[in-house]
């Protein structure tokens, strides 16, 4: 015997073995073996599922955590719980798309370039502010910090890796080539000093270190090794260092132990 009422269908195959599904998705399925005997179950995970082993001893339960467990062990008294009370079942939501590809740490240091430098300029305008006042040691400490913190994390950073060249005038970094002395000049027009980088950058590299250092402070060397001049710069102490060698202009970052040419590029 067959009955069909909506999506609902039940069949019974013998005395007091009732069995119902519904054809729709999650749909529930339900099957009597035996008086007071009911089992219920559905496709779709975290649907309830009940069960009945005798006259009012009801138990339902599903597989989705979060999702209601109820029991009763007597018609009337019923018992619920969930394992994240108030906690809806989320949607099945496809996963996001995960992006491959990572931006280099020097390109982003590159397009941030303009930016850093108008907030650069824009913190140097403000320390000038007072200036016509009585000097404060305390303001020349913060512009030195300031200074050195943007040539160490952002200016030289952005400059690594450009090509270096004879003639080369690049004023943006990573877009053509440029030349060791106009890349001293620019980085120092960069930091906000005041300088034609182009006659700055075609003057020989003593020349360069002239214009930015006293005399007392300029570190003269012939006919030592290389580790023993880097030693000998180290052991003034940390900072950013001017370096003027025969056919080369860099800079000198000395932290600690640590020194960096910057450009490392030789002509």
């Amino acid at each position: 015997m067959w009955l069909s009422l909506l999506s609902l269908t039940c069949s019974v195959s013998g005395p007091g073995a009732l069995a119902c599904s519904v054809s729709g998705p999650g749909a529930l399925a339900c099957s009597v073996s035996g008086p007071g005997a009911l089992t219920c179950s559905a496709s779709d995970p975290g649907a309830l599922a009940c069960s009945a082993s005798g006259p009012g001893a009801l138990a339902c339960s599903a597989s989705d955590p979060g999702a209601l467990t109820c029991s009763a062990s007597d018609p009337g008294a019923l018992t619920c719980s969930a394992s994240d009370p108030g906690a809806p079942r989320p949607p099945d939501l496809p996963a996001p798309a995960m992006s491959t590809s990572r931006e280099d740490p020097r390109e982003a240091l590159r397009r941030r370039y303009p930016e850093g430098i108008a907030r650069l300029e824009a913190e140097r305008l403000g320390l000038g502010a007072g200036r016509g006042q009585r000097a404060d040691p305390g303001r020349y400490v913060e512009a030195r910090t300031l200074l050195l913190a943007a040539l160490r994390d952002e200016i030289l950073p952005a400059w690594a890796g450009t090509p270096w060249g004879f003639y080369g005038t690049a004023d943006t970094p990573g877009q053509g080539s440029i030349a060791c002395g106009h890349f001293l000049g620019t980085v120092i027009e960069d930091l906000g000093f005041r300088v034609d980088r182009l006659a700055l950058g075609r003057q020989a590299s003593e020349h360069i270190v002239e214009t930015f250092a006293p005399a007392d402070q300029i570190v003269r060397a012939w006919g030592v090794t290389s580790g023993d001049f880097v030693g000998e710069i180290a052991a003034q102490g940390d900072g950013v260092y001017l370096l003027g060698l025969d056919f080369h202009a860099a800079t000198l970052d000395v932290q600690g132990d640590q020194v960096r040419r910057v450009p490392r590029q030789l002509p």
